[in-house]
């Protein structure tokens, strides 16, 4: 499990540091995504290994999933109720 750690520290300095450059903040957008991404497919890995974890770290995983599972679905919903790329509260929902 450390290695997980230590893959979603890698990917959470890959975000941030180019956030703390002023002329790179569109490549910390762009790994901001990859974060998302490799967060994901982290607790998903983590779901795999659910039966070793004691029943706090459970329930932990569980308010992420939750969590993350309703976020995705505004967001899939804002985007299906407005069909404008442009939309300020699609903008908002990836923040």
């Amino acid at each position: 499990m450390k290695v997980l750690h230590y893959i979603n520290c890698f990917f959470y300095a890959l975000a941030v540091i180019p956030y703390i450059t002023i002329y790179y903040v569109m490549y910390g957008m762009y790994a901001q995504f990859l974060l998302g991404v490799s967060q994901v497919i982290l607790a998903l890995v983590l779901f795999v290994f659910l039966k070793k974890f004691n029943h706090e770290i459970k329930k932990h995983l569980r308010n992420y999933w939750i969590l993350t599972l309703g976020i995705l679905s505004l967001i899939f919903i804002s985007s299906k109720t407005y069909q404008s790329r442009n939309d300020p509260i699609l903008v908002y929902l990836f923040l």
